[in-house]
């Protein structure tokens, strides 16, 4: 195994180094001056529309823009925007107070007409879909309105536990201004204008995206003075750009690299949970996989464990729940040893002691070794019998519509995070029996006594009352065996020695306007 994982490094590193421009790397002021700072990005994002980008994109809009209200590092729900906030009785009425000294980068005044305008943009018809739609319609938002200059209320059609997580979301709730909008209309995705820690200077398409400190921030300024970031698609490129400094930040730096730059004198590697759980889901309308004992018996016949060290040289955490570890709410359930006697034991009784056959789908290039992961699981499931058919996808958006379209599947490989860092972002879209088919409970997944529970945490106020619910479900979820349980991944992410204070949170964005150069 060593062996091949030493061939594939070396592959890896030859075809991706051969994709590295460094006439674009050479353009960028180097990283180890005290006053900028050059992020190696994976991808471009498609706009700076803080309300129509994803990715790396909100990476980028959550240093120009600010939310209302935002999870801190213990994922504790802290002011930004908003100085206080209050809900009703009737648990539907928020009212929130907001700061009084803040002003957009254009210099038009925050205040509630622009969180209005805002949230009304966003829930407009005829918007399309987005992740700030997305996670602003979970909430079921019922009406905005201004109560004074520095005051506005928020009603929802119910009472949402989860409320100010997906207000908080670092795509759902970032403010823009009005003015700005009104301005430059389309282009208002070119010429991004919020109330943050940088301000936008420049973009230019393949090469880089430029932030300066707002100088006039209403919060802590930060220490450098420019963030430069670089969308540099190959991984090995990024990392070659941090060895000379041409990059002070890496992203997604995968863990054979994380490992050889353990010991570096002038790298260091950041480590961190991403709270996404990685399984082979059911599709549990499927004639073999109805039955419970089918779904138990291929839990235990996959030897996680191997998988874990074989891919991820040891360094992941088998999956014991469907809420991954970090996230509010998560309870340790429990994992399917690897029992492939049981397996087959499991198998007998559901009639298919003389073999079983499944088709997978799996993407190719969307998670870490996606596509390698679901040939093992393939040929670990052939040894109690079960013959695996892989179909791998590396278009993305197709292996999802083809999910969503067309469910001749038996199982597929996925990893769904909460983008809201709550556990409802996590359940509802997943389980619920009134998204069975649809994104993303693509494994058309149904159960009553599940659907009472997640209707009952969504609407339950109290939050150590929302944990227990959320503790009973997540012990039925595991015990229904909806997935083959594989494992949580940690993210790394490389960073110069120097770069001090990089945040890097479970939702795999990594925030800069903390950061400082060590003197």
């Amino acid at each position: 195994m060593r062996r091949t994982w030493g061939l594939l490094a070396a592959v890896l590193a030859a075809v991706l180094l051969a994709g590295w421009n460094p006439q674009v790397a050479g353009q960028v002021q180097r990283s180890i001056t005290n006053d900028t700072l050059t992020v190696a990005l994976g991808t471009e994002p498609s706009t700076l529309d803080p309300q129509r980008t994803s990715g790396d994109g909100l990476m980028v809009t959550k240093h120009i823009f600010n939310t209302l209200v935002f999870p801190d590092r213990n994922l504790v729900i802290r002011p930004e925007l908003a100085t206080r906030w209050a809900v009703a009785s009737d648990g539907v009425t928020w009212t929130f107070e907001l700061r009084r000294d803040v002003q957009f980068h254009d210099g038009t005044p925050f205040n509630a007409e622009a969180v209005v305008f805002n949230l009304r943009r966003a829930l407009g018809p005829g918007t399309g879909p987005s992740l700030t739609k997305t996670w602003l319609d979970m909430v079921d938002i019922d009406g905005v309105k201004v109560l004074g200059e520095y005051t506005v209320q928020i009603r929802t059609v119910a009472p949402f536990g989860g409320f100010l997580f997906n207000l908080g979301h670092i795509g759902g709730g970032l403010m823009m201004s009005p003015a700005s909008v009104q301005r430059f209309g389309r282009e208002i995705g070119v010429r991004p204008v919020g109330t943050g820690p940088y301000r936008f200077v420049e973009w230019v398409r393949g090469q880089r995206i430029v932030l300066e400190r707002n100088d006039t921030y209403w919060g802590p300024k930060p220490s450098y003075a420019r963030v430069t970031f670089l969308p540099i698609p190959e991984e090995a490129a990024r990392n070659a750009m941090l060895e000379t400094g041409e990059a002070g930040v890496s992203v997604r730096v995968s863990p054979l690299e994380a490992a050889r730059f353990a010991n570096s004198q002038q790298i260091q590697v950041i480590k961190a949970l991403v709270a996404r759980p990685f399984a082979m889901w059911f599709n549990v309308t499927r004639r073999p996989l109805r039955d419970i004992r089918v779904r138990k018996a291929l839990n235990h016949a996959v030897d996680k464990r191997e998988l874990i060290k074989a891919f991820f040289l040891g360094d992941a955490a088998i999956l014991d729940s469907v809420l991954p570890p970090g996230l509010p709410g998560y309870r340790s359930v429990g994992v399917y040893e690897y029992d492939p006697a049981k397996a087959k034991s499991l198998l007998a009784a559901a009639g298919y002691a003389q073999g079983l056959r499944l088709r997978a789908y799996c993407p190719h290039g969307r998670f870490t070794l996606d596509a390698e992961v679901c040939q093992a699981v393939a040929g670990q499931l052939a040894k109690v019998g079960v013959t695996v058919e892989v179909r791998t996808f590396g278009d993305y958006a197709a292996f999802l519509s083809t999910l969503e379209k067309e469910p001749e599947f038996d199982m597929y490989f996925f990893g769904w995070a909460s983008g809201s860092l709550d556990p409802d972002g996590a359940l509802w879209p997943t389980f619920a029996s009134e998204n069975a088919g649809l994104r993303w409970n693509f494994g058309r997944y149904r159960n009553a006594r599940v659907d009472r529970l997640i209707r009952a945490a969504r609407i339950e106020m109290d939050q150590s009352k929302r944990r227990q619910l959320y503790a009973e479900l997540q012990a039925i979820l595991v015990d229904d065996a909806p997935w083959i349980f594989l494992y949580t991944t940690y993210g790394y992410t490389g960073a110069r020695k120097q770069v001090k204070d990089v945040w890097v949170r479970p939702d795999e964005q990594i925030l800069f306007y903390n950061a400082y150069p060590a003197r």
